[in-house]
């Protein structure tokens, strides 16, 4: 705790009253920090979060809170100037302001909060796109769907014949459906528009979080894993796909644009963009049990991280077999 104080240090002048470790994150440790005055953010980063990575979430939070009208999380200069402050043990930090938003559970979310949630997706590509900024030294080969089977069958000698077989599974797959993944024009996508990236007052959604995965792309990366964080709580709750919120996700869409596709095309859409990206999903929790390297591990349930990503690809492929 005293090492986290002193971190916290470098970024808040006030006194500090509470640190608390916040729960979810696959990537960094994120810790709640409540001072005499305002609350914050404080992250040890993972090394996959480049300078670069940083920047172009500096250059999308300031346009989207002085240009757009937003409220999204502004980085912190630490007392060195920088927005990384590296500590005696060589492990990295950033902080961030904090946004005051109620406790909502993914897994419990009513129509109305994934409505409003997707409609802010929605604004939020339509206000990106006006950004001349290109996002610099993004996360290497992020959502590159062809780079990731490529690894995957560089690493599936080393796999146990469980995930050998998902991993045959998933190149199948791969073979058939990718001519129908839907893309467009390539601009400032999120990267990573889960549920839990999403801030909700009053079940309505304010705020967009966590922008390491700020980068060039198609929007139907961002539609497509939007969708499969709702759906997969519908799955793990045993309840089916559901055309009715799928077409009420479409509908609360594209209702943020002048000019789209009609709602049944663009539900077809829907489908194959989650298909990609459960796929996408599935083979990077493969690749990880390889390399051992990337993705957080829950220490209380399970034994090691390549346990835990074993857990995590099934049950990635079971939902692919829903959809």
């Amino acid at each position: 705790m005293e090492l986290l104080k002193g971190v916290a240090k470098e970024f808040f002048i006030e006194d500090i009253r509470q640190i608390e470790l916040m729960q979810g994150g696959i990537i960094n440790q994120t810790y709640y920090v409540c001072t005499v005055n305002e609350d914050y953010i404080l992250q040890k980063i993972a090394p996959i979060v480049t300078k670069g990575v940083i920047q172009n979430c500096h250059v999308v939070t300031t346009y989207l809170n002085n240009v757009c009208g937003w409220r999204v999380p502004d980085l912190i200069n630490s007392r060195n100037g920088s927005f990384i402050y590296t500590d005696s043990c060589g492990d990295r930090w950033r902080a961030m302001q904090y946004i005051p938003h109620d406790t909502v559970a993914v897994s419990g979310m009513s129509t109305y909060e994934i409505t409003s949630a997707v409609a802010l997706l929605g604004k939020f590509h339509a206000a990106v796109a006006t950004i001349s900024y290109i996002p610099k030294d993004a996360i290497k080969n992020f959502h590159d769907i062809d780079h990731i089977m490529n690894q995957l069958q560089l690493c599936v000698g080393s796999l146990n014949i469980t995930c050998r077989e998902i991993a045959a599974d998933l190149q199948m797959a791969f073979e058939r459906d990718c001519q129908y993944y839907p893309s467009d024009e390539r601009q400032i996508i999120h990267g990573d528009p889960q549920l839990s990236n999403i801030l909700f007052s009053n079940s309505t959604a304010v705020s967009i979080i966590d922008f390491d995965t700020v980068m060039q792309g198609s929007k139907w990366i961002d539609i497509g894993d939007f969708i499969r964080s709702v759906l997969l709580q519908e799955s793990r709750a045993g309840r089916q796909i559901n055309e009715h919120l799928l077409r009420d996700i479409a509908v609360a869409y594209i209702s943020e644009f002048e000019s789209v596709d009609n709602v049944t095309t663009f539900m077809n859409k829907c489908i194959y963009a989650t298909k990609r990206m459960v796929l996408e999903l599935t083979a990077r929790f493969l690749i990880d049990i390889h390399e051992d390297k990337y993705f957080e591990w829950d220490v209380l349930r399970f034994e090691s991280r390549k346990e835990h990503n074993q857990y995590r690809a099934s049950e990635q492929w079971q939902f692919y077999d829903k959809l």
